[in-house]
């Protein structure tokens, strides 16, 4: 049984292409290219991801030490990474790292503005890098003990074989704020055209772009774009490394105390900090006179709030209506302490200087 590297769902055979050389790569001499054999080439296709894989040929041609290509002789390539810096430029943040630079041309840009490493297998590509005096580690990318804030990888993703692992090991290279910027050939443009000679032994996974953020999705990023480049044939993935909840909320005790807002946010914060408000006001008038579940704090008015003298602070709980309720305490002259929850769950104190 054949599973998709992208959901662990059973793929469908497609299709099979015969007559494919092994490798695309061309052969220094002619004795050498005839002893390139000729392999068929197995599409597989998930229907739930929208993803295209074939069987893994054993093609491993970064290890050979004369493989080499350059795209800066193309006007046109030169052009589009001049405007793909560009258009990531919002996301880069040093330290940047670039795997697989190739000839090195995007790896200058990127090294003429941010702290930059290259990782290059190929040893004849690895050397173009370094006239191009490129900080450039002539090995495969793995963890590294330095952590990342931009991650660029640029038509490489389609050569893994093991995409679970290798999003794992990217991951741990990012920082907490890191991103991952991926570029692979568009497969759905391939497919629009019944563009077959786009197969090869070489490439293994062909990414639609719902199949490239599931994977992405899947491996515990968070997706901030995705865009078709390159006149559409090529896919641009800028993903962040997801959030997962914290219990990181400290008990709170603060002296003759009301919490604002009696909605569901306030009285789960109320448990959470584990405090105990003298009682809770609100603006609607349909709270006044109940009681918070569980705690049988009573639901006060604003105005019975403004009356009261003995009230030390004033917690507003919801982050919706903040700046009114906030706004009001001060037009109706609260002396005491207003205190917030961030977004990071910590309570801080307002100055009233802030509106």
């Amino acid at each position: 049984m054949n599973l998709c590297k992208v959901c662990g769902r059973e793929v469908k055979l497609l299709l099979e292409l015969k007559n494919s050389a092994k490798t695309q790569s061309v052969c220094a001499t002619s004795s050498e290219a005839l002893e390139v054999p000729i392999v068929p080439i197995t599409v597989y296709y998930c229907s739930f991801c929208d993803f295209y894989q074939i069987q893994d040929a054993g093609i491993r041609f970064y290890d050979d030490q004369e493989y080499y290509l350059t795209t800066e002789i193309s006007e046109t390539q030169r052009n589009y990474q001049i405007w793909l810096l560009k258009h990531i430029q919002r996301y880069l943040v040093s330290p940047v790292a670039e795997i697989g630079p190739g000839d090195g041309y995007f790896g200058k840009l990127l090294s003429d503005r941010y702290d930059y490493t290259g990782f290059e297998p190929a040893k004849k590509s690895y050397d173009e890098c370094k006239n191009k005096k490129l900080n450039v580690i002539n090995a495969y990318f793995s963890p590294h003990h330095e952590k990342f804030r931009t991650i660029i990888m640029r038509q490489v993703l389609e050569h893994i074989v093991q995409l679970d692992v290798f999003l794992k090991d990217l991951m741990a290279s990012l920082h907490e704020d890191g991103r991952a910027i991926i570029e692979v050939p568009n497969i759905d443009r391939a497919r629009e055209l019944n563009r077959l000679v786009d197969f090869c032994p070489e490439h293994l996974n062909y990414f639609t772009s719902s199949s490239l953020s599931l994977l992405f999705s899947a491996c515990g990023f968070r997706i901030d774009e995705t865009i078709k480049t390159y006149n559409q044939e090529y896919l641009l993935l800028v993903a962040s490394k997801s959030r997962q909840f914290k219990r990181e909320i400290n008990p709170m005790k603060l002296d003759n105390t009301v919490f604002w807002g009696a909605g569901s946010r306030g009285i789960t914060l109320c448990q959470l900090l584990k405090a105990a408000p003298r009682y809770f006001v609100d603006s609607d008038r349909n709270k006044w006179g109940k009681f918070i579940p569980s705690q049988a704090i009573e639901v006060k008015s604003p105005d019975f709030l403004f009356k009261d003298k003995n009230i030390n602070s004033v917690l507003i709980t919801s982050f919706f209506y903040f700046d009114e309720v906030y706004a009001d305490l001060l037009k109706n002259d609260f002396k005491g302490t207003i205190y917030r929850v961030n977004e990071r769950n910590e309570v801080e104190e307002c100055k009233k200087s802030s509106t």
